[in-house]
């Protein structure tokens, strides 16, 4: 059984807004359970603020910056990745040695999913270039306004400025879009063998307190 398409994404949704206020700060390890896993013998160094800096020619990174990594493990909830339980970085082929930004692209890419546009609620969205390209969850709309729940948010100062996830309000015409993945499309392609008329779909995926969101 496959959800119809306005189920699958009030599911997405739900279980977007269901982490809108996690903080690597709070509670490590539950911020760690929401990414996909790190590489054979690595964890996700989350006790140390993101930060980028060029070094004789190259860019070294310090910390882990989350906004890929939160919108990949959203989306595992709702579909089947094809990197599921492999460890970053040894993905199979052809994903395998590629950033999470340019799987989810070439994600996109391989199952006719990806596309340009507003996105929908449950649909993730690249946009902005370089440094400073982003990824997020559409949770909805508000006019030209875009809301997305974000992962690579930076916290305050009394959180370490550490990781965190952040409901976010963007006014869309002013953004710099790449592509987004539309949610229905990619669960055409890639569905999840979980989806059952027995166990109920909805107890399975739907946000924990979907009162609460």
């Amino acid at each position: 059984m496959t959800p119809s398409p306005e189920h699958l994404r009030m599911v997405a949704t739900a279980n977007a807004l269901s982490i809108r206020e996690a903080r690597a700060a709070i509670d490590m390890e539950a911020f760690r359970a929401l990414l996909p896993p790190a590489g054979r013998g690595a964890v996700w160094d989350l006790a140390r603020p993101f930060s980028v800096k060029k070094v004789d020619g190259k860019y070294r990174t310090q910390g882990t910056s989350c906004c890929g990594l939160i919108a990949s493990g959203l989306l595992s909830r709702v579909v089947k990745l094809p990197w599921e339980n492999y460890p970053y970085w040894q993905y199979p082929a052809p994903y395998a040695g590629l950033d999470i930004v340019s799987c989810l692209s070439l994600l996109g890419v391989k199952t006719s999913s990806r596309r340009k546009g507003r996105p929908l609620p449950g649909d993730v969205a690249c946009i902005g270039s370089g440094l400073a390209t982003h990824v997020l969850t559409c949770t909805g709309w508000d006019g030209d306004y875009l809301l997305s729940v974000d992962g690579g948010q930076v916290d305050d100062a009394a959180h370490r400025y550490l990781q965190r996830v952040k409901l976010c309000r963007r006014h869309w015409p002013s953004v710099r879009v790449v592509w987004t993945i539309d949610l229905e499309r990619l669960a055409q392609a890639c569905p999840r063998a979980e989806w059952s008329a027995v166990d109920g779909w909805e107890r399975v995926f739907l946000a924990p307190n979907p009162d609460a969101v």
